[in-house]
């Protein structure tokens, strides 16, 4: 096609050169858009095809090729340009076998100039469908690229409670499980099998009121897959009128599912931080600022030393209750590879009362490290707390160890800091001398687990993980609570098994794991 707007570029072959002149001349003439080349021999037009011609014209009879021939080499090159012949061998015979060829007009030569006139005519025609055809292919073509690209399909349906497809385009298979033929062929399929049964009257609603008002319309509704899977999607379309005549409705519509599951998952996060706000807000506090209360009491009814030091403690309870809001409200996390080798022996010097830690494994996971730390403290003081096992009746030093702590501790030994209301044991959970457990850190499918030991947990014991919970009349049940807070906002899974020793066995499922060697711990 020629690159000037609006000129006609023609190819004239014709073996009479005088002839060829004088068709070019009047050609010009009569459109002063035409602009005529011409060539005695085929094999000149041949090379010139390529110069940004927009219609061949030929002549049937010449030396070394018939103009039906020559079509046949610009077809193979050029399928869609218009080739008119032009003859003066004119006979229904030739004339059928161009038009079986495929030429795009035939015209044969006269004596008279009123010829050039209906040539020229049959020449711009040519052109102009020609380049029109170009250009709504080029538009098919570009709009095929964007709805192949598209993360949904389109859609062309009647109004009516089935939804009739006349029209699917796009991603529909890999959406829904059914093709576009599928879903063209059936005129109640997406009404009635697809739509969710609990959201066609609700969508079937929002479309008449829309209908009603500009036809322009937008909706969350669910489907059921070919597989039986339920999927969010969103859908917006319009109404489509001829005249006053509503006669189809038009669309789009791509999945949702994803950003319902990060919905789902924000709604969860904020019930948590609920949670954990109640506990600490009225579980902790209350019962601190009772104690707070009662030492100023102290302090003025006499003087003692041992007063600074609960009022100490006091203090650092502060810092902790106001630590467990912060850790309440950060669900995000920093993902970078960690060994969990390292995090655990870290964890171990940290934690006192452990015994023996075996680590089973070299897997490096990626993790946020301060909170991967954590998840091993938690663990680590419940084994202390709740699974070690009794040797005798007389009271052991650091019993009273509370689990739930929200950051890395140095002292072993800090009672106060780990969520203790008081730093004396109680009595039936501590009476008696313990053997340290024994704590093992090995792989699992998809994961890594946490054993122990020690006593285990009773069967009966309901939802341990629940924030609260705690078998330790002065503990603050927050430590497993923590523990699975940390493994979902990992993307993680946390469950609670027997261990081969009869302890506690602690499964993280649905862990990524790294290349190569974490480093930092």
């Amino acid at each position: 096609m020629s690159t000037i707007p609006g000129e006609i570029r023609v190819l004239h072959v014709d073996d009479d050169d005088a002839f060829a002149e004088l068709v070019a001349t009047y050609l010009e003439r009569e459109d002063d858009r035409i602009d005529v080349v011409t060539t005695t021999a085929v094999a000149d037009a041949v090379a010139a095809l390529d110069d940004d011609v927009d219609c061949v014209l030929a002549d049937y009879d010449m030396p070394d090729r018939t103009g039906i021939e020559f079509l046949e080499v610009v077809q193979e090159r050029y399928p869609d340009l218009p080739f008119v012949l032009f003859t003066g061998k004119g006979s229904e015979e030739i004339a059928s076998e161009a038009i079986s060829a495929g030429v795009t007009d035939y015209l044969q030569k006269g004596t008279g100039t009123e010829q050039y006139t209906l040539l020229a005519n049959r020449i711009v025609n040519a052109v102009e469908s020609y380049r029109s055809r170009r250009v709504l292919e080029e538009r098919k073509r570009r709009l095929e690229t964007l709805i192949d690209n598209l993360p949904g399909f389109v859609y062309r349906c009647e109004n009516d409670p089935g939804w009739p497809m006349e029209y699917v385009e796009g991603d529909c298979e890999q959406l829904t499980g059914y093709t576009a033929a599928e879903l063209e062929s059936d005129d109640s399929l997406w009404g009635e099998e697809v739509l969710h049964p609990d959201d066609r009257d609700r969508a079937w609603d929002v479309v008449q009121s829309a209908l009603a008002d500009d036809g322009q319309f937008e909706l969350t509704y669910r489907i059921v897959t070919r597989a039986g899977n339920i999927e969010w999607m969103w859908e917006r379309g319009q109404a489509i009128y001829e005249g006053d005549e509503l006669v189809a409705l038009e669309g789009f519509v791509t999945s949702i599912t994803d950003q319902k599951e990060h919905q789902r998952e924000l709604e969860r996060k904020n019930r948590r931080l609920d949670e954990f706000a109640t506990i600490v807000s009225h579980d902790l506090r209350n019962p601190l600022a009772v104690a707070s209360g009662h030492t100023e009491i102290a302090r003025e009814e006499c003087d003692s030393d041992h007063l600074d030091p609960v009022a100490d403690a006091h203090d650092r309870m502060r810092r902790l209750i106001e630590g467990l809001l912060d850790l309440a409200r950060d669900g995000e996390t920093t993902v970078e590879p960690v060994t969990l080798a390292s995090a655990a022996e870290y964890c171990r010097q940290n934690v006192g009362g452990v015994g023996e830690l075996v680590v089973e494994t070299d897997r490096v996971v990626r993790a946020d490290r301060s909170r991967l730390r954590q998840l091993f403290e938690n663990l680590f003081r419940n084994s202390v707390e709740h699974g070690a096992r009794r040797t005798s009746g007389r009271s052991a030093p650091g019993d009273s160890v509370e689990h739930g702590s929200t950051g890395n501790r140095t002292s072993s030994g800090d009672s106060v800091e780990h969520g203790s209301t008081s730093s004396r044991p109680e009595a039936d959970d501590t009476a008696g001398d313990f053997d340290p457990p024994t704590i093992t850190v090995g792989d699992v499918d998809g994961g890594f687990f946490v054993a122990d030991d020690g006593r285990g947990i009773d069967a009966d014991a309901g939802d341990v993980f629940t924030p609260g919970y705690s078998t330790n009349r002065g503990g603050t049940g927050l430590g497993l609570a923590i523990v699975r807070r940390v493994a979902e906002d990992h993307g993680w899974e946390v469950t609670l098994t027997d261990g081969a020793d009869g302890g506690a066995r602690f499964e993280f499922t649905g862990v990524e794991f790294a290349d190569g060697d974490g480093d930092g711990d």
